[in-house]
């Protein structure tokens, strides 16, 4: 018997870095393969096997590993550093006589 890792709806939002609504909105529409409820009425809460988020991932190429930092976004302020570091040129003025 394989025991497959089950995960809560908090769990998938964390591991697709999205928030918790988005994560129950794509489980509710039916985007996570296995996914299923427990309880009833009020008291339903979604699982979603480990399975289903591999498949999910695979079908919108959503990064493999949500630990890995993300790309760094080019910054203006760092493009500006070098010539807001250069030393101010300072005008002499002529001495006078």
């Amino acid at each position: 018997m394989s025991t497959e890792t089950i995960h809560t709806l908090q769990e998938v939002a964390d591991l697709l870095r999205v928030d918790r609504s988005t994560a129950q909105r794509l489980v509710q529409s039916g985007n996570f393969p296995g996914a299923f409820t427990i309880g009833s009425g009020k008291r339903k809460f979604w699982r979603v096997p480990d399975s289903g988020i591999q498949q999910f991932r695979q079908a919108n190429e959503v990064q493999p590993d949500p630990m890995q930092p993300r790309p760094k976004q080019p910054s203006l302020v760092e493009d500006l550093l070098p010539y807001l570091r250069r030393e101010p040129k300072t005008k002499t003025k002529p001495k006078k006589r």
